[in-house]
């Protein structure tokens, strides 16, 4: 089923003006920390196996050898510490490989394929480390509307009619 705004308030200007906002607080310390041992090992565990590699070319299943406490973990620790600190991520990281996707029908017909745009797993590691550290975050200190569903562990979009 498709949702849409029968009330017409979501183009409304006037009603949003006058809509209360409401702030919380959340947590900067917690946020900004620096990345520590156990999201990197969160991350790493959560990472799956026979996926794409991307525009670095390095397979998920190479990042899966760095074991708490190996040197190729601590280099990846190093190495996300450095990123969060400089806001800079390494060259390699800024590019992602387009692919063409067929969808279903002929082929050859260039409209039947999506692209899929495939980033450097060393880039998917370090975003799922920030992903996870940002929804604990909000989570934790409500800033999430119990409206806004998408994404949200044990949550569903259809579900909040």
């Amino acid at each position: 089923k498709v949702y849409r705004d029968e009330s017409g308030f979501s183009k409304n200007k006037e009603f949003w003006e006058g809509a209360p906002i409401t702030t919380r607080k959340i947590d900067a310390e917690e946020l900004s920390r620096e990345i520590d041992e156990a999201e990197l090992e969160t991350a790493l565990r959560k990472l799956r196996n026979w996926k794409a590699d991307g525009s670095d070319h390095t397979p998920p299943e190479i990042f899966k050898t760095a074991k708490p406490g190996s040197g190729f973990f601590f280099f990846l620790l190093r190495l996300f510490r450095g990123i969060w600190d400089s806001g800079k991520l390494p060259e390699r990281w800024n590019t992602a490989e387009v692919v063409p996707v067929p969808k279903k029908g002929d082929t050859r017909d260039p409209d039947n394929y999506r692209g899929i745009s495939l980033i450097a797993v060393g880039l998917k590691l370090f975003n799922s480390v920030l992903a996870r550290r940002l929804s604990k975050c909000l989570e934790d200190s409500a800033v999430l509307v119990r409206e806004q569903a998408g994404f949200r562990r044990g949550e569903e979009c259809g579900g909040h009619s």
